[in-house]
């Protein structure tokens, strides 16, 4: 069993345009109980003011070990994180998203308890919340993305905030980089990652939760909706494609449920049945926005029953072609 005194964390903190998040991001590590050896930041090839207030943090707070990479291009999230385990000097990494917080200062010492528990945990996740009020100060369509999402948690090993063991996370040789790469690509990869880490140990879920703040701005647009559907589209593709046989039930079946929705209209003697669905679909995916003053108030309301059903379609076809097609833009 581990001793919590010989587990030097390293945290690799991702930053790509994260000016309204970065430094709570930054400040919450800071106030942790348990001190990290290091925060690796891995800028992005950011073009808002992210890296100036990294920097800002890092003059201000010297007894803090942080090391600024800037990338000169934009990668993908594997490349980055790939490079901040090889550049690491602890023996535990802790990756971490700039639009992420932790909600108290015992949430990295919550992180690591499964590996003094048990000696065959290789890797921990966390519980992934995002709070009413965070959700309240978004804007409507931010609204509308995360509304499922809202005062809800989530057991996840998505990279928001995990913790590997180093060696165990290099052996495996981290994240896909050819499957899941490309400036573009966004998700999963890290489910890509924790499939493989179940077969040379255990992944364990910790009691530490990490907030997703998302985007603070007032920019999000429905340009921004479609734009984020088609990046999680093509990953849930990609991964049924290369770790479909190692998915669990549940996991397929979640990956393939708007799929099924969208489908059953089109299928002989179930066209009715079908149709009933797709419309109680289309309020039910959504109702926290018809619940809430602030949104059910808004005329953009009555768009989105129409959208719910459309994103359906687009989502299925864009999962449906990475499926199928192994693209060049990985």
């Amino acid at each position: 069993m581990e001793k919590i005194e010989k587990i030097e964390i390293s945290v690799v903190m991702l930053v790509y345009n994260s000016e309204t998040t970065v430094l709570e991001s930054l400040e919450s590590i800071k106030k942790q109980d348990y001190k990290v050896k290091e925060i690796i930041v891995i800028d992005n090839h950011s073009t808002d003011n992210s890296i100036k207030i990294v920097e800002d943090f890092k003059k201000k707070n010297k007894n803090l070990e942080i090391i600024i990479i800037k990338r000169e291009k934009t990668h993908a999230v594997s490349a980055s994180y790939n490079l901040g385990a090889k550049l690491a000097r602890g023996n535990y990494l802790v990756t971490y998203h700039s639009d992420s917080s932790l909600p108290t200062n015992q949430e990295l010492r919550k992180l690591l308890m499964p590996f003094l528990e048990d000696p065959t945990v290789v890797a921990s996740g966390s519980i992934t919340i995002l709070p009413e009020d965070i959700w309240n100060k978004y804007g409507f369509w931010q609204k509308y993305v995360y509304a499922g999402a809202a005062g809800r948690e989530v057991a996840s090993g998505n990279c928001k905030f995990d913790c590997y063991k180093k060696d165990v996370f290099l052996r495996i040789g981290g994240c896909d980089e050819i499957n899941f790469g490309g400036k573009d690509h966004v998700g999963g990869e890290d489910a890509d990652l924790h499939i493989r880490l179940r077969q040379v140990g255990k992944v364990a879920l910790s009691k530490g939760k990490v907030i997703h703040l998302h985007y603070m701005g007032t920019n999000y647009s429905l340009r921004d909706v479609i734009k984020n559907k088609w990046r999680l589209s093509r990953a849930y593709g990609r991964v049924l494609r290369i770790r479909g046989k190692q998915l669990t039930i549940k996991s397929i079946s979640l990956l393939l449920a708007k799929p099924a929705l969208g489908i059953l209209p089109l299928i002989p003697y179930f066209h009715a049945l079908g149709i009933v669905l797709l419309i109680l679909y289309s309020f039910a995916y959504s109702q926290k926005m018809f619940l809430t003053r602030s949104t059910h108030m808004d005329f953009r309301i009555l768009v989105v029953p129409l959208l719910n059903i459309f994103l359906i379609y687009y989502e299925t076809f864009c999962m449906m072609r990475t499926f199928f097609i192994i693209n060049k833009d990985k």
